[in-house]
């Protein structure tokens, strides 16, 4: 062969090498596009525009969650929604990616997982179902969940991206967990009194009672009728954050044989009985405290300390401070 033909040869194998490469990287572009349009098919864009959110377990339990105004949800048409909880659930909706296809291997091992005992959820926008999928357990690495779309034949592995964890227990929507747990409801103008015990603290105990169109602390003349009146409307609106569960159950029984260190009484006119919980500190935990009220007297529940300070004040706290 001679040096012209081994040239022409040596071009021809380059332009076969050149086509070739270009022929896999514009499938692989093909494949991630794929992959990338499946990626969004189990998120939703607009969660602004989500009104109903309904789960169905396989052991029969279903719940309905449903936007009454922009950031009030109702669970079950009985409780409130927790705000917290919600956006957590909006937040996945909008972030859960396909993080890969299940293997080959497993897939009907999975597939028949979300058919025996997956959650299937389904997605409202403006009243009509725009989303419907099946939730299922998690990859053996525990960063992983298994997800399937209505009718699709194909099982994914879902994540958030950044997030270490799984998606499972957000799909839950068990009440216990995601119900407003109410403290105090009683609205100002309704408001007839406030009694504060503190066993071993005086300094904190004090009763707050109506005076014709504003309230007085007894034995407290002086006290700022201003700031007695911010005082007594927190009342109309002041939750717990969520019952105790049975991973610091143990803990909390043993906190509670003890007496309580406040007990707080609201009176409303009307009521049928006067709103009261009881709290107790949680030792080596500043940002919560253990509470019981008389509405929830079988179920103990953690209160968040930063809004329960603002309601075991010190009496001084009323008196005007000097100009």
């Amino acid at each position: 062969m001679n040096s012209r033909n081994r040239i022409y040869l040596l071009l021809a194998l380059l332009v076969l090498l050149g086509a070739g490469t270009w022929w896999l990287s514009h499938r692989a572009e093909r494949a991630d596009s794929t992959l990338d349009i499946a990626a969004t098919t189990f998120s939703v864009t607009d969660t602004a525009a989500v009104d109903k959110i309904f789960v169905a377990l396989r052991s029969g339990q279903q719940h309905t969650l449903r936007r009454v105004a922009r950031n009030y949800w109702r669970l079950d048409e009985r409780y409130d929604a927790r705000p917290d909880m919600v956006r957590m659930l909006l937040t996945t909706l909008h972030r859960q990616r396909v993080k890969s296809p299940v293997p080959r291997a497993a897939r009907n091992t999975i597939v028949r997982a979300l058919a025996g005992s997956g959650t299937k959820v389904e997605v409202y926008q403006q009243g009509q179902p725009t989303t419907t999928f099946y939730v299922g357990g998690t990859t053996t690495d525990r960063v992983g969940t298994y997800m399937i779309l209505d009718g699709a034949e194909d099982p994914y592995i879902t994540h958030i991206p950044g997030f270490e964890g799984f998606l499972t227990t957000r799909y839950l929507l068990t009440p216990r967990e995601w119900r407003t747990i109410p403290v105090f409801t009683t609205p100002l103008p309704a408001l007839e009194g406030i009694e504060v015990l503190a066993p071993g603290q005086p300094e904190r105990a004090f009763v707050v009672r109506r005076a014709g169109r504003g309230f007085a602390i007894d034995g407290l003349p002086q006290a700022d009728t201003a700031r007695v009146r911010a005082y007594a409307a927190q009342f109309g609106h002041l939750n717990g954050q969520n019952f105790v569960d049975s991973t610091v159950r143990a803990k909390v029984d043993s906190v509670m044989r003890q007496p309580p260190g406040f007990i707080v009484t609201v009176r409303g006119r009307g009521q049928a009985r006067p709103e009261r919980i009881r709290l107790w500190a949680l030792k080596g935990n500043q940002d919560s405290m253990v509470g019981q009220t008389d509405r929830d007297s079988a179920e103990a529940m953690i209160v968040q300390t930063r809004l329960f300070d603002q309601v075991l004040v010190k009496r001084a706290d009323f008196v005007p401070k000097p100009k």
